[in-house]
């Protein structure tokens, strides 16, 4: 079942077959959750490696976390240990290989917020 999609938004097979054959990744949670961005970044962090190349536009992700606030992780903090071990967990699960070359380049396009989050779950992982 590797091939499965499931699509309730009736959004995501146009952006993983595009017209221009291209993948799109585009986040569809508007939420204003600090928790929910960062779970948002760290799954977009694991797609943008996974599907690293020519035929990938990043361009709406990059937008949305380009945009996030620049207190974030300010944010997070307010929401105590659990939430950062919530993520750490998460960030595990996204980077198996946090050695990977593909890390550095998704975390450098997502901009500061992403390279935040990326330091803090390592720390909080290990």
């Amino acid at each position: 079942m590797q091939n499965l999609v499931v699509d309730p938004l009736d959004k995501a097979l146009d952006d993983l077959a595009a017209a221009d054959g291209k993948r799109r990744l585009v986040p569809v949670n508007a939420s204003a959750d600090p928790l929910v961005r960062a779970e948002v970044l760290l799954r977009g962090v694991k797609f943008r490696m996974r599907w690293d190349g020519p035929d990938l536009d990043d361009g709406p992700l990059r937008a949305w976390a380009l945009a996030l606030p620049h207190d974030l992780l300010d944010r997070l903090d307010r929401r105590g240990e659990e939430a950062w071990h919530r993520l750490a967990g998460l960030w595990a699960q996204c980077v198996p290989d946090p050695m990977s070359p593909a890390l550095g380049e998704a975390v450098r396009r997502l901009g500061t917020v992403a390279a935040q989050l990326h330091a803090r779950c390592e720390r909080v992982g290990r």
